[in-house]
């Protein structure tokens, strides 16, 4: 059986530390333990990009032979400026691959199907379509039992995975056709870190979805502010609408950055050194993670939901 890494190891040996001789420097936001792994064991799952509901279950991993040969050598094309379709094309593919096949990814995509089928049940109630309970439940309806718990819709979260996955070349189109600034950090001694789900996601006030912030290197991250309009038109592969725009951080952004990047971690932090101010740092930021967060309107066509991810606190 593989251990498939959901966060390509090419893109975790760029946070290893000379100090450790490459290992990283990690803290898990569960329980704030330390670690000193290889990146070989960390972010990986037996069997994880094996999918039963495609015809050909391992699909994805002819996708990343695309995409883990080529990322050093694109990250030091962003890094010089030089950037070409084959550089886009790789980081975009890393962005996307993540999205759609890492644990948070998996658990992200599932919430909104099984918010989904809740609005389904609710339909075909209105519409007399689904059978009386029976009298061992109480007589109470589907939608009633769902809403008190007493009912659970358990999506399995392969089924959302083999969607993305076939969407994949859709989501890198709309990534590499989007405007994207190239972040440099040269606070050497505050550097970008990365997790088991290295993607942050940034509020934009003129934009009705969230930006994407990836760190590539401890020294050079990139926001992406998608255009999801993009979806819907003819493929673009050669990336003519792409737009880079290079911006020098203050240390204030970094930390800021930085903070985003640990409150969307799934659970493991990843950091190049474990400067004095890393223990806190975690220890403050750790009880967030992404979620899903529908809001349910109306109109003369039905329900529907508008479907945002937030960074919140962590109900344990």
């Amino acid at each position: 059986m593989p251990l498939d890494h959901f966060v390509s190891q090419v893109h975790l040996k760029r946070f290893g530390s000379s100090e450790l001789s490459g290992r990283l420097y990690a803290i898990r936001k569960s329980d704030q333990k330390y670690m000193e792994p290889h990146s070989e064991d960390v972010c990986r799952i037996p069997d994880g990009s094996t999918n039963e509901y495609l015809n050909e279950p391992r699909v994805v991993e002819d996708f990343l032979r695309l995409i883990e040969p080529k990322y050093n050598r694109s990250v030091e094309k962003f890094r010089s400026g030089e950037i070409d379709e084959e550089a886009i094309f790789t980081i975009a593919g890393f962005v996307s691959y993540v999205t759609v096949c890492s644990p948070t990814g998996m658990r992200l995509h599932a919430d909104l199907l099984r918010r989904n089928l809740e609005l389904q049940v609710d339909a075909m109630e209105a519409q007399n379509l689904i059978p009386p309970p029976p009298p061992e439940l109480g007589d109470t309806a589907l939608s009633n039992l769902i809403s008190e718990g007493s009912v659970e819709i358990v999506v399995d979260k392969k089924y959302p995975q083999a969607i993305g996955i076939t969407q994949i070349h859709e989501f890198i189109q709309v990534f590499g056709n989007s405007n994207w600034d190239v972040l440099i950090n040269e606070h050497k001694d505050c550097p970008f870190v990365t997790s088991d789900y290295p993607i942050g996601l940034e509020n934009a006030a003129d934009a009705p979805v969230q930006n994407k912030i990836v760190p590539l290197t401890p020294e050079l991250a990139i926001r992406i502010r998608p255009r999801w309009e993009l979806r819907f038109r003819s493929q673009d592969s050669g990336f003519s609408r792409f737009h880079p725009h290079v911006q020098w951080l203050r240390r204030a952004e970094v930390v800021a950055i930085n903070q985003m990047l640990v409150r969307c971690a799934e659970d493991l932090v990843f950091f190049p050194v474990f400067a004095p101010w890393v223990p806190e740092f975690m220890k403050k930021h750790s009880g967030f993670r992404i979620e899903r967060r529908q809001h349910e309107r109306s109109d003369t066509n039905g329900k529907y939901i508008i479907d945002t991810q937030v960074i919140a606190k962590i109900t344990r």
